[in-house]
């Protein structure tokens, strides 16, 4: 399908594993992306971040980085003290 002499057969023969290959890069990289997400098992705020962009971070359950806290706001729970005199 090419012009006679216009291209090399060797250019011809490389040219779908070329594509291929950055076909596969980009699958990797949509892959990769999926995992920069952070998704929240709970509905609510996020606090301050603590950590910044260029920031290294570690996975995994011990010693994981922590990025920043999420506040359910419904229900509220919170604890005080109050001496059995008190009235309010």
């Amino acid at each position: 399908m090419h012009r006679k002499n216009s291209l090399s057969q060797e250019e011809v023969d490389r040219r779908p594993n070329e594509y291929q290959l950055a076909w596969a890069a980009l699958e990797n990289t949509k892959l990769e992306m999926e995992f920069t997400e952070v998704k929240s098992p709970i509905d609510g705020l996020v606090s301050r971040d603590y950590v910044n962009e260029g920031n290294i971070v570690r996975g995994g359950a011990s010693g994981a980085t922590l990025l920043t806290r999420v506040v359910s706001l419904n229900p509220i729970h919170f604890y005080f003290n109050a001496g059995e005199r008190e009235t309010f």
